[in-house]
């Protein structure tokens, strides 16, 4: 396995999934880096029923600006902090109406290579009547266990806008990708790649969204001989009240920064 110096470090690939949509597992955890590893796991949620879940924007200011900071507080006044497990990586998001999940959680993406997700958090979780498992945004860390950041953010956002927004047996939704860009995280010390996915959903759930964005923040290894990127994936619904905002969102990206 890599050992790990700093942000943007991860294990080698692992083990494809069996193919199947987003769920949420507990794991009985052994940590071998900033994206960790989960061994014996048990699936206990399956994500919502029906969807599961260039142009330069201008550019949003590195909240991470005190030093005085611990690792592990909220570099955002007034947001929360989400940690993976062990407090090896960590991240904000706002404190109204996210809930940042438990850290031992594990989520796998159906993508090609499944992708491992840890230090979870979601945005009006249960607001569709009789769907208690459904939301309006969720975050996560995961890794790219070959491609470097430039190719792996706008893969991955792709990849997960197509995947978490097609229904069973139902039309996959448009996706168009927005120029990438790059945003200083880990307390401005390395830069990201952004790339943002904007998605036309055609799906006629009645709590769907009709409109939807992934954005990926994506940070290769420290060491540049090794493959792979680390990964801050953060889907939205858009077009509803209470949409998660690029501002927001941005901000969240740049928070993301190693704990330990």
């Amino acid at each position: 396995m890599t050992n790990y110096t700093g942000l943007g470090a991860y294990p080698q690939p692992q083990p494809a999934l069996p193919r199947r949509r987003t769920v949420f597992l507990v794991t009985a955890l052994s940590v071998t880096a900033v994206v960790l590893i989960a061994i014996g796991t048990v699936v206990i949620v399956v994500r919502r029923p029906v969807t599961v879940q260039g142009v330069a924007r201008p550019a949003v200011a590195n909240p991470m600006t005190t030093k005085s900071l611990a690792p592990l507080d909220s570099h955002i006044p007034g947001w929360q902090t989400v940690v993976t497990p062990q407090g090896m990586m960590a991240y904000d998001v706002p404190r109204a109406q996210w809930i940042a999940g438990d850290s031992q959680a594990k989520v796998a993406i159906d993508t090609d290579p499944p992708l491992y997700g840890f230090g979870v958090a979601e945005y009006l979780r249960g607001y569709c009547p009789n769907k208690p498992d459904s939301w309006r945004a969720l975050s996560l860390i995961t890794n790219h266990p070959t491609l470097r950041q430039e190719q792996a953010a706008p893969e991955v956002a792709a990849q997960v806008a197509k995947l978490e927004w097609t229904p069973p047996g139902g039309a996959a939704p448009q996706v168009a990708m927005e120029p990438p860009k790059t945003l200083p995280v880990d307390d401005g010390m390395k830069q990201a790649t952004i790339a943002i996915a904007d998605i036309t959903v055609h799906d006629t759930d009645s709590c769907g969204a009709k409109t939807a964005k992934v954005y990926v923040s994506a940070v290769s290894a420290h060491d540049t001989t090794e493959p792979g990127s680390a990964l801050l994936v953060l889907l939205t619904d858009q077009g509803i009240p209470d949409a998660v905002g690029d501002d927001d969102a941005m901000k969240i990206l740049a928070s993301e920064r190693l704990a330990k």
